[in-house]
């Protein structure tokens, strides 16, 4: 069973003048913390899986479904026989009646599941858990989760004026009816609005759960709940920690999440002294800081920037540069161009236009790439900010392409833009299609891929490309990792193809992930990938060795030894037992080196005796 091995305690500080709060809590170490200790292992309150995974996934536990699994007939979902009473214990069975037609969202869902543990601990079944040094002696069981603060978009004292936030408040506002009603059975076929009303009256009599205390329920899961999900980033559902809630974010975030199932394990990313405050990565670890100031504000209500001092200088001056922009719509609703001009150098060392000159960094999240391109980085180029596709009023023109800087002579800006629009909407598609379902239309997916990425490489001539470590190349180079893998089969030349692109699209992923600023080795998405990376050149290994290209097999191998010793390290140091990484690796890791030592000596015979191809 996994343990916290560094003692943690909570501090309370005043919170920022512009927040809807009085003070804020986080999380500090209470001795010294090495790198890939754990400081924090929490089971959830609560926790719902997605629909994709019901089938495959142990409703209780979150993992892989074993033999005596046993499906329920009214919610749909599986659990493994020696999980179905904890999960009865915990209010399974009043939580499956009011999920039987799965009508509600996750959030909903998630909400049902903390009501129905709610009923049992007000009526003394289970006991309401404690979470010593985290929360104060009364906020126990669902008390603790009362204790959170709300999401932006619901929170009752401040709302939301712009779309976004209307469009989630109406949602969340749908939703809350939804789950008032179905704990108390309002939303069976045929029943009159006057039954629904009295239905409902009894609930907030007998149970004191109304619209309204479920609309703050879902506004805390805004602001709280966990995105549980594999470590190679298969998300299987949701869940809610309060424990886990009070660590707060940082873009350099000291400490990972990780899940063993729906386990949530916090460990040390690097070596952490006592007093020091703990920080976790609310959204995807790397990305560019822009993304994630967008995505805080939007999801969580702060400012990412707000720690910089020269934040409102900045930002004034970006107001300017747009309220100045040329702005144009691009052919074929293809979005907007925003350009910022020839004299805007937003990512240069000393721009006006950074909060912070360690901002600077990011220059490569944007940076152009064409034959003529001499500009020092940062001082010119092209950033996608997508439109709310899930706003009733979204319009593609609503996509904004920004460009700025000084392009090379000769480059048309507006065709540079409507070519990366393009490509941009190519990779998103494909995407989006892998997301649902990877094995479908693998060809055509990857047909369409090849042709964004030679739009995204530009012409060499009038229109300009973007670098390999671009945001959308990215997003482009893990869509490639998913379709290569799916594309393995029975063919050895496929196979080779396959694991070819998607050992390229890796490094190059891991080349990102290393430019980034708080890039930690021992970091779940670092280990993954490089895992992967060795997976993939023992396959090619195999291929060329049975092709007698024992030249370039000898510096796959050396390659190979190199990515295992780090990979033995790594997993020794940070490794989470339990973890799908850990396991896999603590089963072949022997079978790995034995296999590289192997094949190394058949690959030197080779070249001895003249039997390699020639390069």
């Amino acid at each position: 069973m996994l343990k916290a091995t560094v003692p943690t305690a909570i501090v309370s500080r005043p919170a920022p003048s512009d927040a809807p709060y009085e003070f804020e809590r986080g999380v500090v170490a209470k001795s010294f913390a090495s790198a890939g200790a754990l400081v924090c292992v929490a089971e959830p309150y609560a926790a719902v899986l997605l629909d994709d995974v019901l089938r495959t996934h142990c409703s209780e536990t979150f993992q892989r479904l074993g033999r005596d699994a046993v499906r329920d007939a009214a919610c749909g979902s599986f659990i493994d026989r020696t999980a179905r009473a904890q999960a009865v214990a915990r209010g399974f069975d009043a939580f499956r009646a009011r999920c039987e037609r799965r009508l509600p969202t996750m959030s909903a869902r998630l909400a049902l599941a903390c009501l129905a543990r709610r009923e049992l601990e007000r009526e003394g079944k289970i006991e309401r858990e404690r979470h010593d040094g985290t929360f104060d002696d009364d906020e126990r069981g669902y008390d603790a989760l009362l204790a959170l603060h709300e999401g932006p978009s619901t929170r009752a004292t401040t709302g939301g004026t712009d779309s976004v936030a209307l469009r989630k408040r109406r949602d969340a506002s749908a939703s809350s009816m939804v789950v008032a009603a179905l704990m108390c059975d309002a939303m069976r076929p045929g029943i009159e609005p006057d039954e629904i009303q009295e239905k409902l009256a009894a609930l907030k009599e007998e149970q004191d759960v109304d619209p309204q205390s479920a609309l703050r329920l879902l506004s805390i899961f805004e602001a709280n709940a966990f995105s549980i999900a594999t470590e190679d980033a298969q998300r299987l559902g949701l869940g809610i920690y309060p424990s886990a809630s009070l660590f707060n974010h940082s873009s350099t975030p000291n400490c990972d999440v990780v899940f063993v199932g729906k386990t949530l394990v916090v460990k040390a990313l690097r070596d952490i002294d006592a007093g020091e405050e703990l920080t976790i990565s609310y959204g995807e670890q790397y990305m560019p800081r822009e993304w994630t100031r967008r995505r805080m504000m939007d999801g969580y209500g702060f400012d990412e920037y707000s720690k910089y001092a020269n934040v409102a200088r900045a930002d004034a001056a970006r107001d300017r540069a747009h309220a100045a922009a040329i702005r144009s719509t691009l052919a074929f609703d293809h979005g907007t161009l925003v350009d910022l001009g020839e004299d805007c150098a937003l990512y240069a060392d000393d721009s006006v236009f950074l909060a912070d000159e360690d901002l600077a960094r990011d220059a490569f999240w944007y940076e152009l790439s064409h034959p003529k391109l001499n500009t020092k980085s940062g001082e010119a180029g092209m950033m996608l900010v997508p439109g709310d596709a899930l706003d009733e009023n979204y319009h593609p023109n609503d996509d904004q392409i920004i460009i700025w800087g000084r392009f090379p002579e000769g480059v048309d800006r507006e065709l540079t833009a409507l070519n990366f629009s393009k490509a941009c909407r190519i990779v998103e598609t494909v995407r989006r299609k892998v997301e649902r379902d990877r094995f479908s239309d693998v060809r055509e997916n990857v047909s369409m891929l090849s042709r964004a990425t030679t739009m995204l490489a530009g012409d060499g001539d009038t229109i300009a490309g973007v670098c390999a470590t671009h945001e959308v190349r990215k997003y482009l180079h893990l869509t490639q990792v998913v379709l290569s893998i799916s594309m393995r089969g029975q063919d050895m030349s496929v196979n080779y193809v396959a694991d070819t692109v998607c050992l390229a699209s890796s490094n190059v992923l891991q080349r990102v992930y290393e430019l980034c600023p708080g890039f930690s080795k021992l970091d779940a998405v670092y280990v993954h990938l490089r895992f992967q990376i060795f997976k993939v050149t023992l396959n090619l290994l195999g291929f060329e060795l049975h092709n007698n290209d024992a030249k370039n097999a000898v510096k796959r191998i050396k390659d190979a030894i190199v990515a295992y010793n780090e990979l033995k390290q790594l997993m020794a140091i940070g490794g989470v037992p339990g973890g799908q990484i850990y396991e896999e690796w603590a089963e072949h890791s022997s079978n790995y080196a034995e296999d590289l030592a192997n094949l190394r000596v058949m690959a030197k015979n080779m070249i001895a005796a003249g039997a390699h191809k020639k390069p």
